[in-house]
């Protein structure tokens, strides 16, 4: 449609302008020759930037590269489209005509998901991209509390990045949610092994064996939760916890409990269990 309103674009190097259908922009002016470089380089930075480093969703933050390209588009439509009607009309009504499919198409939340859902036949997908498809789908499950659904999603997720930490973290959480505490300990196994100076890691393991009523090995990680960060303050008070109730060892919860305190003055179960 607009190929029936733009004539060819016709560049004039002796007087430096750039013609677009009948008006004229004189390239070399500080403000075109601005515009066109920001937004330039800022296409490119988002093109070759490595989303792995982190930032795959932080689209909040790349999007500001975009900025310029923004304000270039309203250059030019104030320098050249305002001053043709049929190019702006175009325009406008291809916009609202894609605005109203768009709304139209997802005005139904099972519609759209079950379109969502087709895409996983499709073989266009990369493996990263296919991860990444995974994992909104475990997400979507997540909130709405099917946490079968979002163990069998992250299990695909976990095909393609097998140790990941956040997906054996999301396991853990959903093999908890429905109670299914050993398959929850080898995905807590998982997470540890992935980050073992994480002293919460090892909390979570030694507070998975206490629910399975496994004392002992509850004790030696959470002994090891202590050695790796001893201002934790849940690591103290789940030791404390272990030798008062299971052991017996009054002057060895004292001491666990006060490095709780120390800590976390606003806990008050260890400020209890020291006044006993």
């Amino acid at each position: 449609m607009l190929s029936l309103y733009i004539s060819p674009l016709k560049f004039d190097n002796k007087k430096k302008e750039v013609q677009i259908g009948c008006e004229k922009i004189e390239w070399k002016k500080p403000i075109v020759v601005f515009l066109f470089t920001a937004a330039t380089c800022g296409v490119l930075f988002t093109i070759i930037i490595n989303f792995d480093l982190g930032a795959a969703r932080d689209w909040d933050v790349t999007s500001v590269f975009f900025l310029p390209l923004i304000f270039l588009s309203i250059f030019l439509v104030k320098e050249v489209l305002l001053l043709n009607k049929k190019i702006l009309f175009s325009l406008l009504s291809i916009s609202i005509v894609w605005g109203s499919l768009w709304i139209v198409l997802n005005s139904s939340e099972e519609k759209s998901f079950q379109r969502f859902l087709s895409l996983e036949s499709t073989s266009l997908m990369s493996p990263r991209t296919r991860g990444f498809y995974y994992d909104e789908l475990a997400s979507y499950f997540r909130n709405k509390n099917d946490f079968q659904k979002v163990v069998d999603y992250d299990l695909k997720y976990a095909e393609i990045l097998p140790l990941h930490a956040r997906i054996c973290a999301s396991l853990s959480d959903a093999y908890e949610h429905l109670g299914q505490k050993e398959k929850q300990l080898r995905a807590l196994w998982k997470v540890a092994l992935a980050d073992s100076e994480n002293a919460d890691h090892w909390v979570n393991i030694g507070q998975c064996y206490f629910a399975l009523e496994k004392i002992d090995s509850a004790k030696i990680m959470t002994q090891r939760a202590v050695q790796i960060d001893s201002t934790n303050a849940t690591a103290n008070f789940n030791l404390g916890l272990i030798q008062l109730n299971i052991e017996r060892d009054c002057d060895g919860a004292a001491s666990s409990f006060t490095n709780t305190i120390l800590k976390n003055p606003k806990n008050l179960e260890a400020l209890k269990y020291l006044t006993v």
